[in-house]
């Protein structure tokens, strides 16, 4: 049976409570559907040059103190407003 979008908060909560925990593999039809839910604008496709407003997997770079730096990715970026980011912190 093909998966409607969630109309409802317990719907929604109903529906990726099955998920298992596989983040890589539902994230983006996570947050999706949580933009359905809440009535906002789902982000934009990303492109070529990995930029972008309102997308998914935006590529940064995370600078410390000593100047060095490592290429990482957010989940959902949108300029202004929301950044979510797809690393955890070993630890």
């Amino acid at each position: 049976m093909a998966y409607a979008p969630a109309n409802s908060p317990e719907a929604f909560i109903a529906h990726w409570s099955r998920s298992g925990g596989n983040e890589r593999a539902n994230d983006a039809s996570f947050l999706n559907d949580l933009c359905g839910l809440l009535g906002v604008p789902r982000p934009d496709v990303s492109t070529a040059d990995e930029g972008g407003a309102y997308v998914f997997e935006r590529r940064v770079s995370e600078v410390f103190t000593d100047g060095t730096s490592t290429p990482r990715s957010l989940d959902l970026y949108r300029q202004g407003y929301l950044m979510l980011p797809g690393w955890v912190t070993p630890g």
